[in-house]
C-alpha cells in the first residue's frame, strides 16, 4: 500500500518543507473546492447562458453617461440606416432556416461556417471597397 506524500514527508525526518507545504495547500484547495455548491446543482449563470451575460454587462453600461451617449447615437444612426431593414428581415429569414439545422446537425452547421469564414478570407471582400465611397456612406 502507498502513503500519501505527506504521510511520507512527515515520518521521514529529512522531509522536505516544501513538500510539506505544498500537500497541505493541495489537500487545503481540494477541501476549498468541495465545499462549493454540490454537483447536481447547476451554477448561477451557466456556460451557455452568454445571452444573459451580455444582458447584464449592457445594463451596467447603460449606467454610464458616456456610454449612454454613445448608445444613443449608434441607435440614431441604426433607425435612419437604409440597410436596416434587409439586415433585419435576412436575420429572420437565417434564424428560421439555420434554427433547425443547429438543431439536428451541429457539426455541418460549423463546417459551414467555415467553408463561409475561408472563402471570405481568401477573396477579401472587403479590399473593394474605397475609402472614399466608405466615408461618403458614413458621412451620409
Amino acid at each position: 500500500m502507498m502513503d500519501s506524500p505527506l504521510t511520507q514527508a512527515a515520518s521521514n525526518p529529512a522531509a522536505n518543507a516544501a513538500v510539506l507545504r505544498m500537500t497541505r495547500s493541495r489537500i487545503a484547495l481540494r477541501q476549498a473546492l468541495q465545499t462549493g455548491q454540490p454537483n447536481d446543482v447547476p451554477p448561477k449563470h451557466a456556460a451557455g447562458d452568454f445571452a444573459s451575460g451580455m444582458l447584464s454587462s449592457f445594463k451596467l453600461l447603460k449606467g454610464n453617461p458616456s456610454a449612454q451617449l454613445l448608445f444613443s447615437a449608434i441607435h440614431q444612426m441604426w433607425v435612419k440606416n437604409p440597410w436596416r431593414v434587409l439586415v433585419m428581415s435576412s436575420l429572420q429569414a437565417a434564424d428560421v432556416v439555420l434554427k433547425p439545422v443547429a438543431q439536428r446537425s451541429p457539426i455541418k452547421l460549423m463546417a459551414g461556417a467555415v467553408a463561409i469564414g475561408a472563402v471570405l478570407a481568401l477573396m477579401r471582400p472587403w479590399r473593394l471597397i474605397t475609402k472614399s465611397a466608405l466615408l461618403s456612406a458614413l458621412l451620409d
